[in-house]
């Protein structure tokens, strides 16, 4: 499962981001398509449905985490055959080779969190836009509390702090 972050102020959804999408179509993965433009143009929502398992459409309250706990309460995650779920945004492009040998090489015996970018800026965190989770770690009481505390807070800098680097350190 992937519950992916979008936004575009005119309510579009741009090439590289139905490129990123397909990707994970293709790798076999259910996504869940998250904006928080409050609105999609006609031919983005027509582009989306063949790519993923579900479109919410809200408005930026609480930037991307806000985004993301709206998607993970939606889909009701984890369900009981959850295996992993990936948590991504619009943020870069991308990718830029398949994603299948990229997910094969997420060990979830090795680890219960996997990022693709680490960041020691402020305090150690794995970077938001691509952050994989476990069985192990969907079911540990961090994951609920975690996505509890989440609130519709309008400063980027708190969301950043409290969110953005507080997912890491609380799993850590």
């Amino acid at each position: 499962m992937a519950i992916f972050v979008h936004f575009d102020a005119a309510g579009a959804v741009r090439p590289y981001v139905l490129h990123y999408l397909s990707a994970l179509h293709e790798a076999g993965l259910s996504v869940v398509f998250v904006t928080n433009s409050g609105r999609l143009r006609a031919e983005a929502m027509a582009a989306l449905r063949p790519l993923c398992a579900g479109v919410i459409v809200r408005r930026n309250v609480g930037y991307d985490f806000g985004a993301l706990r709206e998607g993970i309460e939606r889909v009701g995650l984890p369900r009981p055959d959850t295996e992993m779920v990936l948590l991504l945004n619009d943020s870069v492009y991308g990718p830029l080779q398949p994603l299948g040998p990229i997910l094969e090489r997420l060990d979830l015996g090795q680890a219960d969190v996997w990022g693709l970018t680490e960041c020691w800026q402020t305090r150690y965190h794995l970077q938001s836009y691509f952050i994989a989770f476990g069985r192990t770690a969907l079911t540990d009481p961090i994951w609920q509390a975690f996505w509890r505390s989440v609130r519709p807070v309008s400063s980027k800098w708190w969301v950043i702090l409290h969110y953005d680097i507080g997912l890491t350190q609380r799993f850590l």
